[in-house]
Order: C-alpha cells, then structure tokens, then sequence
C-alpha cells in the first residue's frame, strides 16, 4: 500500500499549476514615451530614443513636441557619422601610403623592376609608378588582366600615373 501512496504523490507534484492568462499589456501613452525618450537622449541612447519618438502617435500633442529632441538626435548621430568617415579615411590615407612603400620594393625585390611608387592628391588617392622601362606594350601588360586596376579600387584609389621618367606618361581614373 505504501507504494501505491507514493506513486500518487508524484503524480499530484508533476502535475503543473496553470496560471490564469495574463491580460495584454498596456501600450505606454504618448506622454510616456515622449519622458521615457528624452531620458534616453540624456544617457546617450540614441538609437532606442528614436524609437520612443517614432512610435508616438501622430497628430497628438507630443508628436509634434517629439520633432524637436529627433531631429537633435538625428543631427547628433549624422555629426558622429561624419567624423567616423573623416576618421576612416585618414587611416586608409595612411594606409594607401604604406601599400606604395610596400608595391615598390615588390617591383625591386621580386620582379626586379628599378621603380618609385609614389601616391598624391587629397588622401593619397592618386598612384604613380615611375619605372624607365615602360612602354605601351608594358603599360597594357601591367593593366590588362584588371587584377591591379580592381586592387586599387578596393583600396580607394581614383586615378593612376605610369611613367618612364622622361618621354612617355599614361593616366587614367581608376
């Protein structure tokens, strides 16, 4: 009989407790969301600040008081994305800079071509190869497989300057 007692208790523990439905919650009022975001903006949150102001409702008083604290935000976040870009490309000017040093000793060390490579423009976006030996047979050689040209986009270059130094010079954008 004591068996049966405990096969009967755990049955009654497994069982599970079902809780009544809970009622949907409550959409936060404009109001609400208009506090909520301006304290957002205060702790730097912008991206979950915008989000309060956008799901204000239109028409009501606190939509057109959210398009003031927005349109901050909005200018805040484009001043942030300005600098990041300005910061980006300064690194990739360096960066441009260091690929010439780099594509010159190539040319000497493993293709045996006595070179100057050069970059110049606003950010380094101009390249300029000077080897005495170019010709229009080298010059199509070098560029016709497009490897080159397609590294040197990537890379943010926008124009190309191969010359011999003396005669002969050949540019194109990138």
């Amino acid at each position: 009989m004591k068996a049966i007692d405990t096969a009967i208790n755990v049955d009654t523990e497994n069982k599970k407790i079902e809780k009544p439905s809970s009622a949907p919650e409550r959409k936060p009022t404009s109001a609400e969301l208009l506090t909520k975001a301006k304290k957002l903006i205060g702790e730097n949150k912008s991206d979950a600040a915008i989000g309060n102001l956008q799901m204000i409702e239109f028409g009501s008083k606190e939509y057109t008081e959210a398009q003031k604290p927005l349109k901050q935000v909005h200018a805040r976040q484009n001043i942030i994305l300005e600098r990041n870009a300005a910061e980006t490309e300064k690194r990739m000017a360096t960066m441009r800079k260091d690929y010439a040093k780099e594509l010159e000793f190539t040319f000497l060390d493993k293709l045996h071509m006595d070179t100057t490579v050069n970059v110049s423009g606003k950010n380094n976006t101009t390249i300029k190869i000077k080897w005495i030996l170019w010709t229009r047979v080298t010059v199509y050689e070098f560029i016709k497989d497009g490897k080159i040209m397609s590294t040197w986009r990537s890379m943010g270059f926008k124009k190309y300057i191969l010359t011999d130094g003396c005669r002969w010079t050949w540019t194109d954008k990138i």
